[in-house]
């Protein structure tokens, strides 16, 4: 642990450590060190020659961190450590080059060590209790704009200078430089000498010639690409225009760069800025409860190219697959309605579309309708959601449709590609194979479920003549003789898997079959889960229930009896012969789940890990930055901080909800929202907490509908908007009555909110970026990393108000009126 005295000196005990176990070590420190004093220096290095002191100290971490402890072994000693110490154990060791006290620290002072959160929690500010003194400004959140990160085309370096500024032919001011790029820069200009946009300037580099000697015979002409105001001063950023030869100018940059970089430091802003919202993204994508699907358009035709499920909306495109596994999806996403959607005005075209199903001679037929198609339509309304309601596959979906282009599948990172060759390999564009899926992108389809028990109890309750029942054809989707493919591709985010998944070949029973026990072999295995192969193919299909048996893994344990173990069917191939299972658990003493939960404990570094390859590599990471430029729900992260919990960040992209919309009206700060809407009486601590603790990374999200009354005329917060959960409301009739009392005066909002709980921060994506942060502050990437690691569950708010509107009875007029006064507000 660093010691008071040596607080100063921590950045440079964390620049020296990497060069402990180098032969030269002696060398760097002096030069690191040349500036302090003898006695300041010499503590540091006993402190570095500290940390690198062999350690024989046993860890065990039981009790004392909140994570799955298993047992790891390292040079024949068992520690006990979750996954977060291992990984932070695996980092020192090869920072140290050995188990040293070093590393030891590192384990100890992991952020879900209890100790270190009481501590944090004890000395910061955390929200206040609920109670009486619980204002509406108590709940501030960091804006996060996912895709707001941009590649630089070169290194960026603080440097401070004295240049000159030739504003036109009669003024030429003193400036001074923020940093320097090879063909840009950033001055600090006084407040008073008035710039704009667009304007040309010519830059005299008065100070690197005084000290370097540097001969500029030419003008230096700059253009202004951005101000920003700070207090009497403006920042002033310039890109350097190519109007005559400057190569004397670039090749001095660029040596004065690459040989300072280190003692100046590299501007880093933006690669903080990239590490901190991707990392965000990373935590939000793999759980959203939304599918995207692109529409690309070829010779004036739409069609569904490919669709990017995540482990939240795999039922959503299994519910659009026929008798046959023929997927309708097309059917469902045709011109006419995304055109209809778009012909909504506003800056969001989204509505609601209802689905049912019949089964009739063992076929299954689709019905569908949106919202608009529905209010068009007053009489056969009731008719399709009073019969559709009372089906077995009756589905609400909410559904975006956002203009895209094919440029938005690239993201390069945020690092220029001169940092390396491997980022210059990873700033390409998608490879070819990908650019065919989506070179004539023109639509995001964006498709989230909304159905619940409740609001089909709703539905059901509405009443209509049975005779018309047969003008519901005009919404039937007919039998195709064959279905055109589309790709559909999972989201690659390997460290956020619900669990790992392990090879292991092994003999399997399925014991209650009718016609008798079916052999086969296990292909993997995890906790919850085995995928396997039979001897010969069956009828199983998903939802069905097998027991289980594995008589060779028997002779390994005598605590657990390994057969007639219950397995849920969900998934089974084509051929019928692979089929994935997974545990049903009715009681904690599943048999399957404790005995795989010992073998992985007990063999953790010897089993190999099942990765799936993509069968489209590149195609999920394209649609998914897509989504990211083409954003458009209210998404929210929460962290843990001791025993409580709070909204930490809110997320939001090109395309701003209502939601974003209202709130942004009382912000906190010009980064920073005020979520006392959806916090006030401190809800997440005193409601949703239960939930939070309760949830696992692999459970469904949590549901909570959140209603509000937006009074735009109104000025302070506390009375413009007003904000309800549904747990608030006493019956159904007072909420009922809410709802129709602000559509008289006011305008209403609903929005569904999904809660998971989150995984670890998934790091790979990151990776580049962090490791470039680090180079040159250490102590910057470890607070960026400390703030991503405290995230524990992400939210995200769908717009359910028309939705909410329609199945309340409301009318068709004071819904349009309804919606027309949303779309006026800015």
């Amino acid at each position: 642990m660093i010691t008071p005295d040596l607080e100063p000196y921590s950045d440079l005990i964390e620049e020296l450590k990497p060069s402990l176990k180098l032969a030269d070590f002696d060398n760097r420190f002096k030069k690191a060190t040349n500036k302090l004093a003898k006695p300041k220096a010499l503590l540091v290095k006993m402190e570095l020659k500290r940390l690198a002191q062999p350690c024989s100290r046993f860890i065990d971490l039981r009790g004392k961190v909140d994570g799955e402890v298993i047992t790891y072994e390292h040079n024949d000693r068992m520690h006990f450590m979750d996954d977060i110490a291992i990984d932070a154990f695996e980092s020192a060791l090869k920072l140290y080059g050995g188990y040293t006290m070093g590393v030891y620290e590192e384990v100890m002072n992991t952020d879900n060590n209890f100790r270190v959160m009481q501590k944090s929690d004890s000395t910061g500010a955390g929200p206040k209790s609920s109670g009486k003194g619980q204002g509406s400004s108590n709940y501030p959140a960091q804006q996060i704009v996912f895709a707001s990160y941009g590649s630089r085309s070169e290194e960026r370096m603080n440097y401070t200078i004295s240049i000159d500024v030739k504003l036109d032919e009669k003024n030429t001011i003193s400036a001074k430089s923020v940093d320097l790029s090879v063909t840009g820069c950033k001055l600090k200009i006084l407040k008073k000498y008035a710039v704009e946009l667009g304007q040309q300037v010519v830059l005299y580099f008065v100070g690197l010639k005084q000290e370097f000697s540097l001969s500029l015979k030419e003008d230096i002409h700059y253009k202004i690409v951005g101000i920003e105001p700070d207090g009497e001063h403006q920042y002033v950023r310039l890109s350097r225009l190519e109007t005559s030869n400057q190569a004397e100018l670039d090749t001095f940059l660029e040596n004065f760069i690459r040989g300072n970089k280190r003692r100046y430091r590299i501007n880093l802003d933006n690669t903080l800025n990239a590490v901190l919202t991707k990392g965000y993204e990373q935590f939000y994508f793999p759980r959203t409860v939304s599918m995207a699907a692109v529409i690309t358009a070829k010779n004036e035709q739409l069609t569904l190219s490919s669709v990017l499920c995540t482990e939240n909306c795999t039922d959503i495109l299994r519910y659009f697959t026929n008798e046959d596994q023929n997927n309708i999806l097309r059917q469902i996403l045709t011109p006419q309605r995304i055109e209809d959607i778009l012909a909504q005005k506003g800056n969001l075209s989204a509505t609601t579309l209802y689905c049912f199903t019949h089964t009739q001679n063992s076929k299954i037929h689709h019905y569908s309708a949106t919202a608009l198609e529905l209010l068009a339509e007053p009489e056969l309304k009731p008719v399709f959601l009073g019969f559709g309601s009372h089906k077995k596959g009756w589905r609400v979906f909410n559904i975006q449709v956002h203009v895209v282009s094919p440029d938005d599948a690239h993201i390069p990172l945020s690092l220029p590609d001169t940092t390396s060759e491997e980022i210059k390999r990873l700033n390409k564009p998608p490879s070819p194979r990908v650019q065919a899926y989506i070179k004539d992108a023109k639509y995001l389809v964006v498709i989230s479920d909304l159905t619940t028990e409740a609001s089909q109890q709703q539905y059901g309750a509405i009443s209509y003549d049975k005779k018309q029942v047969s003008k519901l054809n005009r919404w039937h989707h007919k039998k195709l003789k064959s279905y055109t493919h589309f790709e559909v591709t999972h989201a690659q985010y390997i460290n956020l898997r619900t669990e790992f998944r392990y090879l292991y070949k092994t003999k399997i029973l399925l014991q209650n079959q009718p016609e008798g026990d079916i052999s086969g072999t296990t292909r993997d295995f995890s906790v919850n889960g085995l995928q396997i192969e039979l001897d010969r193919p069956t009828q199983l299909k998903k939802g069905d229930m097998v027991l289980v048996a594995l008589p060779e893994m028997q002779g390994i344990t005598s605590e657990l009896k390994l057969t007639r173990i219950p397995y849920e069917v969900v998934a089974v191939s084509k051929a019928g012969n692979i089929v994935n299972l997974r545990a049903y658990v009715i009681t904690k003493d599943h048999a399957g789940k404790l005995f795989f939960q010992k073998v992985i404990r007990h063999n953790h570094k010897k089993l190999v890990k099942a990765e799936h390859e993509p069968k489209v590599p590149g195609l999920s990471d394209a649609i998914r930055n897509i989504r990211a430029k083409n954003f458009a729900n209210l998404t929210f992260f929460i962290n843990r901080k001791g025993i409580r919990y709070t909204l930490k960040a809110l997320g939001e992209g090109e395309y701003p909800t209502y939601a974003h919309k209202i709130l942004s009206r009382f912000k906190t700060a010009d980064d920073e929202y005020n979520t006392y809407p959806f916090q006030k009486n401190d809800v997440i601590n005193t409601r949703l907490s239960d939930d939070l603790k309760a949830m696992s990374r692999g459970d469904k999200p949590a549901t909570y509908d959140v209603y509000v009354r937006f009074r735009p005329h109104l000025r302070t917060f506390d009375e413009a908007i007003l904000a309800y959960y549904d747990c608030d409301f006493e019956d159904k009739a007072s909420r009922e009555k809410f709802i129709k009392n602000t559509i008289e005066s006011d305008i209403f909002f609903c929005f569904r909110i999904f809660i998971s709980r989150t995984g670890r921060p998934d790091t790979d994506y990151i990776a580049n970026e962090l490791q470039y942060v680090s180079q040159y502050a250490i102590h910057k990437a470890k607070v960026l990393e400390q703030d991503l690691w405290g995230v524990i569950a992400v939210g995200e708010g769908i717009d359910i108000s028309e939705e909410t509107m329609i199945r309340s009875g409301i009318s068709n007029e004071k819904i349009i009126q309804q919606l027309k006064q949303r779309r006026l507000i800015k």
